[in-house]
C-alpha cells in the first residue's frame, strides 16, 4: 500500500502475490485470491474487516487484535477502500510443493539456467535476492527487485559461468566423520612416512575429499571430458618424476624424511589448469594425494618398499 501510494508500484500494471512454500488454509487470503472484480474485492475487504475488527461502527473485536498485527491492520482497514480493493483485485495466492529449493530449481530451469549449472545459479539467486532485500529494508525502502534487474544480474552470472575459464567449485567442507574414515588411507600413511604434522595431514584429507567431489560433479555435469582427468594425472606424475630426479641429485645426502617433505612441498605448490580452465586451489594438491593413494607416486624415497612391507 505504501509503495502504491508513493507511486513506486503503479497499481494499474501491478500483480500482487503471496507464495507459501506448501498448501495452507486461510479463509481471508483465499477470499482475496478469489476476488477478481472491484465489487468482489470490496466485499472480501469488508468481510475481512468484520472478521478481524467486528461489525461497524462498534468494531467490538478491534481491541482483541494482537499487538504486533494491530499497527499494520489499522493502516490497511483505515485506508481508502478503493485503494485496498484495487490491490485485492490484483492479488493471487500460490503454493509450492513443500520443498522450496526444488520448486525454485524447476522455475530456474524453465527460465534461466542450463541444467549443468542449476545448483550454482540457484545459490547465486538466493544469496543475491536476500542481500538486495535486506539492504532495502535497512533503508526503509520498498523491498522490491524489478524483473529487468533480476534478469540482468542472473543472466550475467550465467554468462560468466559459461564462458569464463574457471571450473566451478561444487565441493563443500567434509564432515568430521569423513575425515576420520580417511586417517588410515594410503595417502595419509605416505605423509606419516615423512613425519608430516597433524595440520598437514588434515589439510591433505580436505584436499583429497574436495577434489574427489569436484571430479565427480564436473564429469556428471559435462563440464569436463572424463579422459581429461587421466591426462591431468599423467601431467602431475611427470612433474613429480622430474622434480624427484632433480631432488635426488641436489639433496642426496639429506635424511629421507626431509627429502620427502621437500618433494611434497614442491608438488603442493603446483597449480595446473584442466582443459585450459582454472581449477580450485585445492584440486591439484588433492589430485596428487589421489595418486599417492594409488601408489602411483610417493614422497619418501623408499615409499613403495616400506608401504609394501606394512601392507
Amino acid at each position: 500500500m505504501r509503495a502504491v501510494k508513493a507511486g513506486t508500484i503503479p497499481l494499474e500494471k501491478a500483480q500482487f502475490q503471496i507464495h507459501v512454500f506448501s498448501p495452507k488454509a486461510g479463509p481471508i487470503a483465499h477470499s482475496f485470491n478469489d476476488a477478481k472484480t472491484d465489487q468482489a474485492a470490496r466485499q472480501a475487504l469488508e468481510a475481512a474487516r468484520d472478521e478481524l475488527w467486528g461489525k461497524p461502527p462498534e468494531f467490538l473485536k478491534k481491541s482483541e487484535v494482537g499487538a504486533t498485527l494491530r499497527p499494520h491492520l489499522d493502516k490497511v482497514l483505515a485506508t481508502a477502500p478503493e485503494l485496498v480493493a484495487g490491490i485485492i483485485e490484483r492479488f493471487t495466492l500460490t503454493f509450492g510443493s513443500g520443498v522450496s529449493r526444488s520448486d525454485l530449481e524447476r522455475a530456474l530451469l524453465t527460465k534461466f539456467a542450463p541444467e549443468n549449472l542449476l545448483e550454482h545459479v540457484c545459490d547465486k539467486c538466493l544469496g543475491w535476492v536476500k542481500s538486495k532485500v535486506d539492504a532495502a529494508l535497512e533503508k526503509n525502502d520498498t523491498a522490491a527487485i524489478t524483473v529487468e534487474e533480476f534478469s540482468r544480474e542472473i543472466g550475467a552470472f550465467i554468462g560468466k559461468l559459461r564462458f569464463e575459464n574457471i571450473l566451478c567449485d561444487f565441493a563443500g567442507n567434509p564432515s568430521q566423520a569423513e575425515v576420520k574414515l580417511h586417517l588410515f588411507r594410503v595417502y595419509v600413511r605416505q605423509l606419516e612416512l615423512i613425519d608430516a604434522d597433524e595440520e598437514s595431514i588434515l589439510r591433505a584429507i580436505n584436499c583429497f575429499l574436495r577434489s574427489a567431489v569436484n571430479r565427480t560433479e564436473w564429469a556428471k555435469r559435462g563440464l569436463v571430458w572424463e579422459k581429461s582427468f587421466d591426462e591431468y594425472q599423467n601431467t602431475l606424475c611427470s612433474f613429480w618424476q622430474n622434480t624427484k630426479m632433480q631432488h635426488d641429485l641436489d639433496f642426496s645426502t639429506e635424511k629421507m624424511e626431509k627429502r620427502g617433505m621437500r618433494l611434497l612441498l614442491e608438488c603442493m605448490k603446483l597449480r595446473r589448469p584442466l582443459e585450459g580452465k582454472e581449477v580450485p586451489d585445492d584440486f591439484t594438491p588433492g589430485s596428487f594425494h589421489t595418486l599417492a593413494d594409488e601408489m602411483s607416486l610417493g614422497w619418501h624415497p623408499e615409499f613403495k618398499s616400506r608401504l609394501s612391507r606394512e601392507g
